[in-house]
């Protein structure tokens, strides 16, 4: 479960199992010279102000998801320059669509969590993801417990040993898998 303030107040969570933040999902072709979500903004920014215009990569996101919601309220300008240039034709009804979109169209960069563009890119060649560096909606997941819990600080113990000994990204890497 995403871990929040919020829901601290009635239970406990675990040490993150999951950390995630942004990235773009788009075509490797779309992305050359491309290595971050900003770089991105930036390429588009400086296409719209061409003479004559250059070609723009629009945003999607999810139709009311949690990056939707996020990206209307952040004050970071890479956000706010992305939750901007949204139109009524990028607002996905899934990820799934999304990526669809990226897939089928080009020229179209799907905002989605980091872990989920990881997997996507790993089952489609094309694709690539460009990370957010600037922490524009970071999200933490960890187990819940019951608030005052006995088994926290074992749990806690047990996921930084598997952290440790590798097993947790050997996981990932087990089911992140890369056909590409």
């Amino acid at each position: 479960m995403t871990i929040t303030e919020e829901r601290k107040r009635f239970v406990d969570f675990t040490e993150p199992i999951i950390e995630n933040q942004l990235s773009a999902l788009i075509r490797k072709e779309d992305a050359t010279g491309l290595t971050t979500m900003e770089d991105l903004v930036k390429r588009n920014q400086e296409a719209a102000k061409s003479t004559p215009p250059g070609a723009i990569v629009s945003y999607g996101v999810v139709k009311g998801g949690s990056t939707y919601s996020r990206l209307s309220s952040t004050t970071d300008e890479v956000g706010r320059e992305i939750f901007s240039a949204l139109r009524p034709e990028s607002l996905m009804p899934s990820i799934n669509s999304g990526k669809e979109k990226v897939v089928a169209e080009g020229g179209f960069a799907m905002i989605v969590e980091s872990t989920m563009a990881d997997y996507i890119v790993g089952q489609n060649c094309n694709l690539t993801a460009l990370p957010d560096t600037r922490n524009i909606h970071p999200r933490l997941h960890a187990i819940v417990l019951a608030k005052g819990s006995p088994y926290l600080e074992p749990i806690n113990q047990a996921i930084r040993e598997l952290k440790a000994d590798g097993t947790m990204a050997s996981l990932k890497a087990k089911y992140w898998k890369k056909n590409c």
